[in-house]
């Protein structure tokens, strides 16, 4: 059985970060299950509920990062679409700038330490060692609106999160390397529709400095109208279960053909982690 959550919305929000360290401790499934079953109540235009979410643990987790970071080491990036500006301008340079140096910084990497930020981005393929990654998609041919959805879905996962004692890290570093991601989804009988948006999420764990970077906030406010479940196939050690729109799961069959050719799309990625932060 999932937790009740202790803490209020409010500390909820205020308590959120992105974690780059977590404790290997496991996420029970029903602890995975409730979080996506709240996540699932965001709105989306006429409730078209785009989202699914692919949940990788074990064997597959290492699969995605292993293939990854070999294909980090063959060449360069080639990214399907551009999740940042092509120039960036103010404000948002110097956002961008102070967060990075702020975090090198906690981890004693200096500016000129090429190789050293090179070895910390690599552990965004790692997931920062936590215990479970999801990976969030939709399809392709849907339009502007449905990142939007997408955004208030992936929020209310990491809000839901927090209410578990968990916390998550929201990763765009999986844009970079679309077709590999797409290529081991498909071995872990997971792809179907086209990849748009990835997220893996991790419990944080043991003492990590790069935990401790507090970022500012510029005030928002949104409404929200509730939706009902997502589709969310899990896939644990090589075994996939599906979820339809309530709580029963069974086996999800794997598709043949590549992925690469569904619907004659490729597909793109976002991810983030989630577990315990590293203290």
């Amino acid at each position: 059985m999932h937790a009740r959550p202790q803490i209020s919305v409010d500390e909820a929000i205020t308590t959120r970060k992105s974690v780059r360290a977590f404790k290997p401790d496991p996420v029970p499934l029903a602890t995975l299950k409730h979080i996506l079953d709240v996540a699932a109540r965001a709105p989306s235009g006429t409730n078209i509920q785009p989202w699914k979410v692919y949940a990788l643990t074990g064997a597959e987790k290492a699969r995605m990062s292993e293939a990854v970071l070999k294909r980090r080491e063959e060449g360069p990036a080639r990214p399907e679409f551009s999740y940042y500006p092509k120039k960036w301008f103010e404000p948002y340079l110097a956002r961008r700038r102070k967060v990075g140096w702020d975090l090198y910084s906690l981890l004693g990497i200096g500016r000129e330490n090429k190789a050293g930020m090179w070895a910390q981005f690599g552990r965004n393929y790692l997931f920062f060692d936590a215990p479970v990654g999801l990976f969030f998609t939709f399809h392709r041919d849907l339009e502007l609106g449905t990142w939007l959805d997408m955004g208030m879905f992936l929020e209310n996962v990491m809000i839901a999160a927090r209410g578990q004692g968990l916390h998550t890290c929201p990763q765009a570093a999986w844009v970079e390397y679309p077709e590999t991601v797409a290529a081991v989804l498909e071995h872990a009988g997971s792809v179907r529709d086209d990849v748009r948006s990835r997220v893996a999420e991790r419990v944080e764990g043991a003492a990590a400095d790069c935990n401790s970077n507090a970022l500012r906030r510029t005030p928002r406010t949104t409404e929200r109208i509730a939706a009902s479940a997502a589709n969310v196939p899990f896939v644990q050690n090589g075994r996939a279960l599906f979820r339809s729109a309530g709580h029963d799961f069974a086996p999800f069959r794997r598709y043949s053909g590549s992925c690469m050719n569904t619907h004659g799309l490729k597909p793109s990625f976002f991810a983030f982690p989630m577990s315990c932060p590293a203290r």
